[in-house]
């Protein structure tokens, strides 16, 4: 499958446990997606940075044969190794135009606990 679009998007979503990367033309048509347990890996081994920088790398060299050159990364959910992802997509010879956060926060919190009576 040729594109004729050379344009990417790199949707990073993380939580606590994984990293789900998928990557999607400019008209939001899927060409590859994936977990890092798709890497082989299991429990807390998916939650750390080699794991989600080895799975960029592994869908992003995938996206390259594809013919995508320049991709947007949009990061979702809270993570410490953000970095690393973006390492991930380097190293496959992507070229990054932007990055974006679309992480959501809370603005008011849970609600506190019941005072105690004696």
């Amino acid at each position: 499958m040729v594109t004729k679009n050379k344009f990417g998007i790199v949707y990073v979503n993380n939580n606590t446990n994984n990293t789900i990367v998928t990557i999607s033309t400019l008209d939001k048509k899927v060409i590859c997606n994936g977990g890092t347990g798709k890497l082989g890996l299991k429990k807390s081994k998916r939650s750390n940075s080699f794991a989600a920088q080895n799975l960029t790398l592994f869908l992003c060299l995938k996206a390259y044969k594809k013919e995508i050159k320049f991709v947007q990364v949009i990061f979702k959910g809270f993570v410490k190794y953000r970095d690393m992802i973006l390492k991930g997509v380097l190293f496959s010879r992507l070229k990054i135009v932007s990055i974006k956060d679309f992480t959501r926060i809370s603005f008011n919190g849970c609600k506190m606990k019941k005072k105690r009576r004696f």
